[in-house]
């Protein structure tokens, strides 16, 4: 029982920090093509058309997800920027009652091939967003873990320390530094497992990922033929 418990707990921990340097960079195109894969399945036989789409960024500015919005089909959110319109004016997607919650939902997909598809999935706009929009992305969004994303805005010119987005920058190195230091600690067998979880699940999110790139690609291969008829 005691070896499970490990072996499950290991799991756990290489899927949290499954995703870093062994993994290649996801596109938008094929993130996208998940992303309108989970919403369907989140919010089934509503319609939604892709409304808006963010690089969320780790550490080092490199892509550690994707964010993207959602809109109901045939709903003023619809067009292009409306969303990002509808904020700036004032609208809020975050409140449970509105009419821009109702008609918005946000898929936040992997970033790269080691990723989860989906990391998470809701009704409305994640605050994350609303902030940004507002402020017109000048920043960035930075993913700091699981389900933990900021926005910041950057530093004004000629501040002292690089502002708020130098600093999520350096929590989310912090952040990743302190679960591979965590790692390095295990005892030998623990860590012997934690590796060969590492290696499942970095192959099965490649074959995941692989998929769906196939599948966009097949996408656009139909598309090219229409187009040519």
């Amino acid at each position: 029982m005691v070896a499970f418990v490990n072996k499950w707990a290991i799991g756990f921990l290489a899927l949290m920090l499954a995703g870093g340097a062994m993994g290649a960079q996801i596109g938008q195109d094929v993130a996208q093509a998940v992303a309108a894969e989970g919403v369907e399945k989140a919010f089934p036989g509503e319609g939604w058309v892709p409304a808006d789409a963010v690089a969320v960024r780790d550490g080092e500015g490199g892509v550690a997800a994707w964010g993207f919005v959602f809109a109901l089909e045939g709903s003023r959110y619809a067009e292009a920027g409306a969303v990002r319109a509808a904020v700036a004016d004032g609208e809020v997607g975050d409140d449970g009652e509105s009419e821009l919650y109702g008609s918005t939902a946000t898929i936040v997909t992997g970033g790269n091939d080691t990723d989860s598809l989906v990391f998470r999935h809701f009704r409305g706009l994640a605050d994350w967003y609303q902030e940004g929009t507002k402020d017109g992305w000048r920043g960035e969004a930075v993913r700091l873990g699981a389900g933990d994303i900021r926005y910041a805005a950057p530093a004004p010119a000629g501040a002292r320390g690089g502002g708020k987005l130098a600093a999520l920058r350096k929590a989310a190195a912090a952040r990743k530094a302190a679960a591979e230091a965590e790692r390095e600690v295990l005892p030998d067998d623990l860590k012997k497992l934690a590796e060969e979880a590492d290696a499942e699940a970095a192959a099965a999110a490649k074959a995941r990922w692989g998929a769906a790139a196939s599948r966009v690609r097949q996408a656009q291969r139909k598309a090219a033929v229409r187009a040519a008829e």
